[in-house]
């Protein structure tokens, strides 16, 4: 679903991209962290994967990422688009924020994505001014301050 979702249509590729997910996931995100959680929805019917998140609370030492607590790699089905389950699982990620009093949740979208950045919009992201997202980059950090209610 991530491949599917984030890098171009390729036959070929369509493997080398699986196993480079497979790897980054496994490696950057143990599953025993407790500063980290994956949510995926699932069809209580089919038992179909419909989408999956994560976020990240732990300090990264690395240059050139976004600020904690972070939300990414959120991908939803194609059939299953529009039907609320991104909305859901951001909804999940904020909820973790809050229980370990965080007071703000970012995540980065690529400019371009016009149907993602007006669900966050609507959600109440903000476009966060960067000195390397957006301009090292295609993408565009934002930024929700949790202790503003939705309107």
């Amino acid at each position: 679903m991530l491949v599917k979702a984030f890098y171009p249509p390729s036959p070929i590729m369509k493997f080398f991209h699986q196993l480079k997910e497979l790897d980054r996931l496994q490696s950057n995100f143990p599953y025993s962290d407790p500063n980290h959680s994956m949510y995926v929805a699932v069809s209580k019917k089919s038992k179909e994967v419909l989408g999956f998140v994560d976020i990240d609370f732990r300090e990264s030492k690395r240059r050139y990422t976004p600020p904690r607590p972070y939300l990414s790699d959120l991908v939803v089905g194609e059939k299953w688009r529009r039907k609320g389950i991104a909305r859901d699982l951001i909804l999940k990620c904020e909820r973790k924020a809050l229980e370990l009093n965080k007071k703000s949740l970012f995540l980065r979208v690529e400019t371009s994505n016009d149907k993602a950045l007006n669900m966050y919009f609507s959600l109440g992201y903000d476009f966060e001014p960067s000195k390397i997202f957006g301009v090292i980059d295609t993408t565009m950090l934002l930024k929700r301050n949790l202790q503003i209610p939705r309107s």
